[in-house]
């Protein structure tokens, strides 16, 4: 069928107990990331100003 587009189908954790095996998870350490206002301490906004990075 030309320009139908199918909707996603919605998965939930009950359907699959094992996502966790599959995730990709980041961590980031705030104080630790980017400094954005020269106090030494990583903040928020250092964060922000990195997302693309």
């Amino acid at each position: 069928m030309v320009g139908r587009t199918r909707k996603p189908e919605i998965v939930t954790l009950e359907d699959d107990p094992l996502w966790y095996k599959d995730a990709i998870i980041y961590e980031l350490h705030v104080r630790a990331f980017y400094d954005s206002n020269g106090d030494g301490i990583g903040d928020f906004l250092g964060v922000v100003e990195k997302l693309d990075y």
